[in-house]
């Protein structure tokens, strides 16, 4: 197999700047398509919410249910452990048949709310703004508790605007709630605020840094933003288009919240417990009997959260509930620092323990830093020499393959065929979690279509070998990660040309 890295170090610097060129030349290309590709995500992200509603609302003959079906039912409980026969996608369709469960989740969101909004005393709040709004089961809890507060709901989908406006008017608080139709990665938000909540929203918008922009001019001085959304812990995002999911590394995070002037105070992370309740061995034959197989985009949608359960269980992502708030006084740069190592030192959900008996809930103590645990072998490979580097990276791909399927070291050694291993279950998940290991380990990214590219275990050692020889001879990573991005036949098409001879004048 030809390695993309090799070629580079043959090529002159004119003809390096000329591949430079044709690069930038097709991300402009690209960057023409992405406002379309938003829009086409804000429509099936809008068509899914009202496939949602109706769905749920045709499985159910009971009358009050028809109203009320959506109280907290879309949103993720958080279990300290698996529950048996629970089916979250069942409760949510068919919640009448399920009502233990349906307690059982209620009870466990509830738990969840009330952390989320421990430390904020909403006596001294005027105005608060729930972006992605919902069904406004937030607005109308904090509204029931605190009558003073002026509360505002934002929301893409047309049906979840009327149902929350509808429940303002019903719960008799019309005057000082209103549920607004819009786009929260462009459209200004109506006024000034003194909290934002945004539960599980960012996590569909592209252009994050935009929508945080947003939130930041609309939050007073000294606000608090209260965040809850899943970040990739791999030095790249994870990103499901046909769900429209994109997770941002927390290093992403960390910048793109100071760059819009917001500090974490604190941070609790509850990816083992939500994994506990996406956890559904019989999803696919629930999902089969529940939604019709023509509606394609509802299946892609519901299957992110199944797939998202395996990801928050390997520890590919986190489910971060954050307290933030506006500073604007920190420079940029320390904003970043505190912001890094706020999210690597997140608070186990197990461990937050809700008193009912405090009058005032105040804030966590600071929790201690977690050692990191730094492995050696990216010193010892590049310490040894090179035609030893080769067979250390191997045995330790062997090891790591062992560990992803949950299998004996000795089924695997350098000829063993890529290919072979998804009959041992080695999927795209599988992939992620070998590379997040070999990342921790060696140092090396590499994009998950690389695992695949290579022919065998020997071959992707010599792939990582080789990235690890770039990073001596600083051949330029940017380079590189672009045309990692590309398909084999374009990146080598793209070469070829590169390299071509340049014209005489």
């Amino acid at each position: 197999m030809k390695i993309i890295a090799d070629e580079l170090k043959d090529l002159t610097p004119a003809q390096m700047e000329r591949l430079r060129d044709m690069i930038r030349s097709e991300q402009e290309t690209s960057g023409e398509v992405i406002a379309a590709d938003e829009k086409r995500a804000r429509e099936m992200l809008t068509d899914y919410y009202r496939s949602l509603s109706e769905g749920s609302s045709q499985k159910s003959n009971d009358t009050q249910h028809r109203e009320h079906w959506d109280e907290d039912l879309i949103r993720f409980s958080p279990f300290l452990r698996r529950k048996e026969g629970f089916s979250w996608i069942s409760v949510y369709f068919e919640p009448e048949r399920y009502p233990e469960a349906v307690e059982m989740a209620r009870q466990a969101q509830s738990e969840m709310r009330k952390m989320i909004f421990r430390g904020i005393d909403f006596g001294k709040v005027e105005a608060v703004l729930d972006i992605g709004a919902g069904y406004a089961s937030d607005l109308l809890y904090l509204g029931h508790l605190y009558p003073h507060l002026q509360l505002t709901g934002y929301n893409i989908s047309p049906e979840q605007v009327r149902i929350g406006n509808d429940k303002a008017r019903n719960s008799g608080m019309g005057e000082r709630f209103m549920v607004v139709l819009g786009d929260s990665a462009k459209d200004e938000f109506p006024g000034q605020f003194d909290v934002i909540l945004s539960f599980q929203v960012i996590h569909h918008i592209q252009d994050k840094q935009r929508a945080l922009l947003n939130v930041s001019t609309h939050l007073k001085g000294g606000g608090y933003f209260l965040l809850v959304e899943i970040m990739s812990t791999l030095t790249h995002p994870i990103e499901a288009p046909e769900s429209s999911a994109y997770f941002a590394p927390r290093e992403t995070w960390a910048n793109m919240l100071a760059a819009a002037r917001l500090r974490i105070v604190e941070g609790v992370d509850a990816a083992a417990e939500i994994s506990n309740f996406l956890y559904d061995p019989r999803f696919e034959e629930y999902l089969g009997g529940l939604v019709p197989a023509e509606d394609l985009n509802t299946r892609a949608h519901l299957r992110g959260p199944h797939q998202l359960g395996d990801l928050l269980g390997k520890g590919l992502a986190t489910y971060a509930v954050l307290t933030i708030q506006k500073d604007p006084y920190l420079e940029e740069a320390d904003l970043r620092r505190i912001n890094r190592r706020e999210l690597h030192r997140l608070i186990p959900y197990a461990d937050v323990a809700w008193d009912e008996a405090r009058s005032c809930p105040l804030l966590l103590d600071a929790w201690p830093e977690r050692l990191a645990t730094i492995s050696c072998l990216r010193q010892e490979v590049l310490e040894a020499p090179a035609e030893q580097r080769h067979a250390l990276v191997s045995e330790r791909l062997c090891n790591l393959f062992a560990e992803v399927l949950g299998t004996e070291k000795s089924s695997f050694d350098t000829e063993t065929e890529l290919v072979s291993l998804v009959s041992l279950g080695f999927d795209s998940l599988s992939a992620l979690d070998l590379g997040r290991r070999v990342e921790s380990e060696l140092g090396v990214h590499l994009s998950a279509s690389l695992y695949y590219m290579a022919r065998n275990i020997g071959e992707l050692a010599s792939l990582i070998v080789a990235s690890l020889a770039v990073g001596e001879e600083a051949i330029d990573e940017q380079l590189l990660r672009a045309i990692e991005g590309m398909s084999e036949e374009e990146a080598e098409a793209l070469l070829v040309e590169g390299a071509k001879p340049e014209k005489p004048a």
